[in-house]
């Protein structure tokens, strides 16, 4: 896994999204939700102050439509 330099973009796989809604009821700050109560991120860029609000989002998916892809590289961070 690449050093955290804060270089990261949150992406929603609305595929995988089964619309839970746990992702934004968790961090609400990072993730809202349209009308039919799938995420939006509104702002995907995440930065050293929001990656661990952001991780936690990820963590919390049961779907899995959630990652953390570094900016500089094309490969997802996924959970472990």
């Amino acid at each position: 896994m690449p050093a955290d330099d804060g270089a990261f973009t949150l992406e929603v796989d609305r595929t995988a999204c089964a619309g839970h809604g746990m992702c934004y009821g968790t961090r609400p700050e990072l993730i809202d939700c349209d009308d039919e109560g799938y995420p939006v991120i509104p702002d995907p860029n995440i930065g050293p102050d929001t990656i661990d609000p952001a991780r936690d989002a990820v963590a919390v998916c049961p779907e899995r439509a959630l990652e953390l892809v570094p900016r500089s590289t094309a490969t997802p961070l996924h959970r472990q």
